[in-house]
């Protein structure tokens, strides 16, 4: 049945080019049916398809590429007996796709006369297929997780609501759309998918304009503390997208990560503590210099959250939730990252910043302070114990009765 369907489209391909030949001259043409691809995750992506045409054929070429993605992979498909095509393109020849993305394919082929003809494009979803999957959904979110427990699937769903409302208290912004939240058991296969070799302290990534949050929850005690960080640290990068579009980009990167911190259920308790010692010891990182790039090593990196966290949280205690989201749509149409405070608080970040590093140096002296001082405090303490143990003892006793 599927030869004689192939023949009569043939021929009914051919009919058409002699019914014109009084005319013009045919075109080379030809059809692609049953169009097919198949995978595994990070190692190759197979392609499929029958085809027929009017003229002999020289070469079929299979291109693809992600959706949003520039570059075009190729690969040389061969022809197996009469109509079937065959393509696999190995992806250690030119670098991954990125992960839950959808990429684009086509065919390109090249006649013995030497014309080229252009198939229409189809699609496929690019999933991480390396793992089962456990999927329950309650909208706007769906959650992946490669834990196949039930129970725990409905925490990380319970923990991204919760993980809303905690960023619509810092900021006013509607809930997010379609979320696609991806639960792996531990970093390192997250980093694969996310092609983060090199950045082993990264737990957690999202994709916002894919609408995917990905994060990496290792079963033990820290398991739930770290799900209420990352989940809402990286649904906020979602709603933050889905409210301004393509204006996210010209976000700071120190802005939008700290958003994402100060709305964790769970705040990273070792931020203040690495934010006090580099104020004591003068390593703090300009902020001008965390503007579209965080160190990559795992010391750097923790100090850039730190700083990140605690600027955005003084501009909150400042400026309230309206005047993050005036931040965020003044920031989203281009000013620049040292000038994009200038319209909304009437100060440049460097004299922001200045005013922030004031307020940590008089905690950071504060601190030194009562560390100083803790050791009298101490001897003081034990040089008034015995007395005012006395004077408890003697509090405490019965009056005396006369008789």
């Amino acid at each position: 049945m599927r030869k004689f369907h192939l023949f009569f489209t043939l021929v009914s391909i051919a009919i058409a080019g002699v019914i014109h030949g009084s005319v013009v001259k045919a075109q080379s043409s030809f059809e692609i049916f049953n169009p097919s691809v198949n995978y595994l995750f990070g190692d190759y992506i197979a392609f499929e398809a029958s085809i027929i045409a009017t003229e002999p054929i020289q070469e079929v070429t299979i291109s693809f590429r992600g959706e949003n993605q520039t570059e075009t992979r190729y690969t040389t498909a061969t022809l197996d007996g009469e109509f079937l095509l065959n393509g696999v393109y190995e992806l250690d020849q030119g670098g991954s796709i990125q992960a839950f993305t959808k990429v684009m394919f086509w065919f390109d082929v090249t006649f013995d006369n030497g014309s080229t003809r252009k198939s229409p494009i189809y699609n496929f979803n690019y999933d991480d297929n390396r793992f089962d999957w456990l999927t329950i959904e309650d909208p706007p979110f769906t959650v992946h997780s490669q834990h196949l427990d039930r129970d725990f699937a409905q925490a990380v769903l319970d923990t991204a609501h919760f993980g809303v409302s905690s960023v619509q208290d810092y900021i006013p912004i509607q809930a997010p759309l379609d979320v696609d939240i991806y639960v792996y058991a531990n970093s390192a296969d997250l980093q694969f998918a996310m092609q983060l070799t090199g950045q082993t302290w990264i737990a957690g990534h999202s994709n916002p304009e894919l609408g995917v949050a990905l994060v990496s929850l290792m079963p033990g005690p820290e398991q739930g503390y770290e799900m209420e960080r990352q989940v809402p640290h990286e649904i906020t990068h979602i709603m933050i997208y889905q409210a301004i579009g393509d204006g996210y980009t010209n976000i700071p990167l120190w802005f939008s990560e700290g958003i994402a911190s100060i709305a964790e259920l769970y705040p990273n308790p070792d931020y203040r503590q690495n934010l006090l010692n580099a104020a004591e010891n003068d390593y703090l990182i300009p902020l001008v210099e965390l503007c579209t790039a965080f160190p990559t090593d795992a010391a750097g990196a923790g100090l850039a959250y730190a700083e990140a966290t605690s600027f955005t949280r003084y501009l909150h205690q400042e400026f309230g939730p309206a005047g993050l989201r005036n931040l965020v749509d003044n920031y989203a149409t281009g000013p620049g990252c040292e000038n994009g405070t200038q319209a909304v608080y009437e100060s440049s970040l460097t004299q922001l910043e200045r005013q922030w590093l004031a307020q940590i140096f008089e905690e950071s002296s504060i601190m030194s302070a009562f560390k100083e001082l803790l050791p009298w405090f101490s001897v003081f303490l034990i040089s008034i114990s015995a007395p005012l143990t006395l004077i408890l003892i003697k509090w405490r006793q019965p009056p005396e009765e006369d008789y």
